[in-house]
Parts: C-alpha cells; structure tokens; sequence
C-alpha cells in the first residue's frame, strides 16, 4: 500500500489511468492523512490558513462519491498535504519566521495576536486588492499592529473597521515609504 508522500507524487498520466476503485483507495488514504493533520491542529487549540479552507467544505471523505467527486476530493486533498501551511509543525514554523521579520521591521506582534493580525490583513486586502503593494502592505500591517497595542482585546472586524477607517493616513504613510522599498529589499512575509 503506497503512503500519502507516494500517492501525492504521482504524475498526472498515472493519476488519469486511475479506476474508480483505485481512485477510491489512493483518495482514503489522502483524507486519512489530511484529517489526521486537521485534528492535530484542533488537539493543539491552532489553526492555519490551509486548515480553515478545508473545513469551509468540510474534512475530507470518500463516502458517497462520484468518480468526478473522487477525483475532486484527491485533489484537494493533496492541495492540503502539499500546502506550506498544511502541518501544524510546518504552521508554526511560519508564524515564529513571520512574527521574526515584523519584529525586524519594527512591528512586535506576539503569537496570541497573530491570527487575527492576519484575518484583519487579508480581509482588508480582499476589499481593497492594491493593499497587497509592499508600501501599503507594511502600512496597513503597521497600523494593524498599533491598534492591536491600543487595546486589551481585538477581533478582526475592529481591527478591519479602524484599517477602514483611516485608509487615508495609511495611504499617506505608504508614499513616505514608497522611497525605502524602493531602496532596500522589499518586505515579504506569507
């Protein structure tokens, strides 16, 4: 029987040549696989990025499937085991990197802070896609950090109504940094 590292590794051709009771068996063993990450998480009290898009859909499952559901299933399975964000060690790793690079670029988030300092972010970036520019990203990043230092307590939908709120400040703040992104590396995180 092959392991998830075999199944997810197989070309497309071997993944096209599949039978239904084939499919079937290689999709359990990536939903085995997946959902035993995903409890891992729960058991921890984390999440991820990667870990909250499965579960929108639900965990993975095999039951009931149609060949085209199976395939769909398989491949959002391996989707997640793939993903950078799919394991916990792997989750955590990235946030310690990430809090690490705010740090250096003077914004101190700690560990308890760094989920919603992010749900904020990518809620904003998605009503506003040009928030993804790196002098409004560190801007809007900044800002999220400062009104998470005014408080005892946040949630995402404050942090994003005070981002709202002073987009215009924000957007000042990233011409004045404009000049240092284009001097210096630019500040990537995720």
């Amino acid at each position: 029987m092959p392991t998830w590292q075999n199944i997810v590794d197989m070309s497309p051709e071997q993944f096209n040549k599949l039978s239904k009771q084939e499919l079937k068996g290689y999709t359990q063993i990536l939903a085995s696989a997946g959902n035993k990450r995903i409890k891992r998480f729960q058991e921890a009290g984390e999440t991820s990025p990667s870990v909250e898009a499965v579960l929108k859909k639900g965990k993975f499952s095999t039951k009931d499937k149609s060949f085209q559901e199976l395939r769909a299933e398989f491949m959002r399975a391996k989707r997640f085991m793939e993903s950078k964000t799919g394991s916990l060690r792997s989750e955590i790793q990235l946030r310690n990197e990430n809090i690490e690079k705010l740090k250096g670029a003077g914004i101190e988030i700690s560990k308890d802070q760094y989920k919603n300092f992010w749900r904020a972010y990518e809620q904003i970036k998605k009503d506003d896609p040009s928030v993804a520019s790196q002098s409004l990203k560190y801007a809007v990043l900044e800002n999220i950090d400062k009104y998470q230092k005014s408080k005892d307590e946040t949630n995402v939908d404050d942090i994003v109504n005070y981002i709202q709120g002073h987009m215009e400040q924000i957007y000042e703040r990233a011409e004045e940094l404009k000049h240092d992104f284009e001097q210096d590396n630019p500040f990537e995180l995720r």
